[in-house]
């Protein structure tokens, strides 16, 4: 993502004002996205996650199926253009603001990373097959999404059966482990159930309320660390999530246990038992020492 300016005129564009609010938004995010050629990867899901990473959080196959409309809108008043070019020897699909000069005018440009579509360029004609494999929708929103879809050519995705809530925003978000949650991982003792530990902790870092920073998480994640406790007896990462466990405050030490006393007289009573053990001057002398 760039530092971009946005020149007073797109305001009285004709393509921009006819985009809905939605479309705006999303035309000025990709100018952030975009490199200083004016070109960025056209993966929907890696757009989304740069752009509307809070629209994820609340509805994220809401919000990938109306970025892939809108990439096609956009598409067809000709504002981008979405092809397939060649990049070290395979096909990568990207997308070039139109016009992307006229936007910007940049001093200092970085090193293009992608070509601009040239005459060997490939348009993608599909736009919802390459946009970073749309995730299963949820059986109570299928009739919403088959309205929403009809007369586009995005057709309905229909869930597998089996489908949970929580299955459904992994699939919707694709969580790998990020930059971030593997930052977060590397410090965090127990690593049972990793992929469980992945949902949570999108979910707590994507929230509205009440969300985390990952100095926080990682902070909290070494306190148990340095806890010197067995990491199997250190709560799982997603539920230690789950319960706001970076909230936690430090456990004092333990104090280090102490000898027990013992009274004068025993003390003696060792002292002259350690006494008599030493050889005395008769047996050096028998030894040959003296």
């Amino acid at each position: 993502m760039r530092i971009r300016s946005i020149k007073p005129d797109i305001w009285r564009s004709d393509d921009f004002t006819s985009l809905d609010d939605f479309g705006q938004l999303m035309f000025i995010g990709l100018m952030n996205y975009v490199d200083d050629n004016g070109v960025g990867k056209y993966n929907v899901v890696d757009f989304a996650a740069d752009v509307f990473a809070s629209h994820l959080a609340s509805d994220a196959y809401g919000t990938l199926q109306k970025i892939t409309e809108v990439f096609g809108s956009l598409s067809e008043r000709g504002m981008v253009q979405i092809y397939t070019a060649k990049i070290s020897g395979k096909d990568v699909n990207l997308v070039y603001l139109t016009n992307w000069d006229k936007h910007q005018q940049i001093s200092h440009p970085m090193k293009p990373r992608f070509p601009r579509p040239d005459a060997d360029s490939r348009p993608l004609l599909k736009i919802a097959e390459n946009c970073g494999n749309l995730p299963k929708t949820s059986a109570r929103n299928r009739g919403t999404e088959e309205q929403r879809n009809r007369g586009t050519d995005i057709p309905p995705v229909v869930p597998q059966e089996g489908d949970g809530e929580e299955n459904i925003q992994a699939d919707e978000i694709h969580v790998e482990a990020d930059a971030e949650f593997k930052q977060f991982w590397e410090v965090y003792p127990n690593h049972d159930y990793e992929e469980a530990a992945i949902r949570v902790f999108r979910k707590v870092r994507h929230r509205r309320q009440d969300r985390p920073s990952l100095t926080a998480l990682i902070a909290g994640a070494q306190m148990l660390a340095n806890s010197g406790t067995e990491p199997q007896f250190i709560p799982q990462a997603a539920r230690w999530l789950r319960d706001g466990g970076w909230k936690n405050k430090p456990k004092p030490p333990r104090r280090a246990e102490l000898p027990p006393v013992t009274s004068n007289a025993m003390y003696n009573a060792g002292f002259i038992h350690d006494l008599g053990q030493q050889p005395t001057q008769d047996d050096l002398q028998i030894e040959g020492i003296e």
